[in-house]
């Protein structure tokens, strides 16, 4: 018991370290379990890490029932919440239970992710990973079911495997304790740190438009994200490599909404009725909405920081339509949404 107490308070620590670095986790994105015997702690869906150390967040559930699901290759199984605590295992949970390290991490990092944007993030990995790691690669999946499936066939072809590479979608690491992911983790950051670009540093506040502030949007308070309207590779980011990975689609939309000026009406009324959180005017800036949640604002800033670690001529490589319909109308994804609203609402009535 006393060891199963000292793994949690561990794990808590961890989290909120890492949760504090918006380039490592960005509000309700990634996930970590840890196990013991029968039973899998795994992060809530819709849950932050930043405050794991001030309410509970992590859900047991039976892993027995899992282990026992996934030797009959069933990855759609339901997990088993032994202590109703109301909330819904992450999405992940199956993903979790196919590894068989007694600790995993999933997370999002900016620096991993700049990579594995791109057209040549196999290779790109190979470069730079080689054989100073156990690792393998997986391409693009749908988070849940799908991914866990990917994930047991490669662990069953390189079973040595503690760090898995998820295309377009973020890194997993296994490990018997939390010090030793760490420690995976902080070489991973080195070895992938890629430059960011230096933009311009004589950037203005983005001014007002009446026609958007009459709609509740008004010019983001982070000047230098105006350059994603500006300047002109990053509006060919904005306008052909938008839908990067999952938790952008989730938080952000399928498209980025954009305008130019001169302002045409009706353009204008038919992004205000897809109620955006963002709106980017060409030449002029971004404008945020006066609803927009702080899981949105991280993610934009993640998307943003992406891009500044791409030189011009990186190809990256976007999900399809059908990948990106799969993300945005998929009800646990709708639910993980709903529960960060719910819990940022509160957040923001308690102050």
């Amino acid at each position: 018991m006393a060891a199963n107490s000292n793994t949690a308070i561990a794990i808590k620590q961890f989290c909120t370290k890492i949760a504090a670095d918006p380039l490592l986790v960005q509000g309700a994105s990634g996930n970590v379990s840890w196990k013991n015997n029968q039973v899998m702690h795994v992060t809530a869906s819709g849950s932050w890490l930043a405050k794991a150390a001030t309410q509970e967040i992590f859900v047991a559930v039976d892993y027995h029932h899992l282990q026992q699901a996934i030797k009959q290759q069933d990855f759609t199984v339901t997990p088993r919440v032994i202590h109703n605590s109301g909330l819904r295992p992450s999405i992940e949970t199956l993903l979790h239970a196919v590894l068989p390290h007694k600790v995993v991490v999933h997370l999002h990092p900016v620096a991993i992710l700049a990579h594995l944007v791109r057209t040549d993030q196999i290779n790109s990995i190979k470069r730079i990973i080689g054989q100073q790691l156990a690792w393998a690669y997986i391409a693009y999946c749908q988070p849940g079911a799908i991914l866990a499936t990917a994930v047991a066939a490669a662990l069953k072809q390189y079973p040595a495997t503690n760090v898995l590479f998820l295309g377009n979608h973020g890194i997993v690491i296994g490990g018997d304790t939390i010090a030793s992911i760490d420690a995976t983790l902080t070489q991973l950051l080195s070895l992938m740190h890629t430059p960011v670009q230096h933009l311009s540093s004589s950037v203005q506040q983005t001014q007002p438009i009446a026609a958007l502030n009459a709609h509740g949007y008004s010019p983001h308070h982070n000047k230098n994200l105006a350059q994603l309207a500006i300047i002109p590779h990053l509006i060919t980011r904005l306008r052909h490599s938008w839908a990067l990975y999952p938790d952008q689609l989730v938080f952000l939309g399928a498209q980025a909404a954009i305008l130019t000026l001169p302002m045409n009406l009706t353009a204008l009324a038919k992004i205000i009725a897809t109620k955006p959180p963002f709106i980017f005017v060409i030449g002029r800036g971004v404008f945020t909405s006066n609803t927009v949640q702080p899981a949105q604002l991280l993610q934009l800033d993640c998307y943003f920081n992406i891009l500044l670690r791409q030189s011009t001529a990186s190809k990256l490589l976007t999900l399809d339509q059908e990948q990106i319909a799969a993300i945005v109308d998929w009800e646990a994804e709708r639910y993980r949404q709903q529960q960060n609203t719910v819990a940022q609402q509160f957040e923001l009535a308690k102050e």
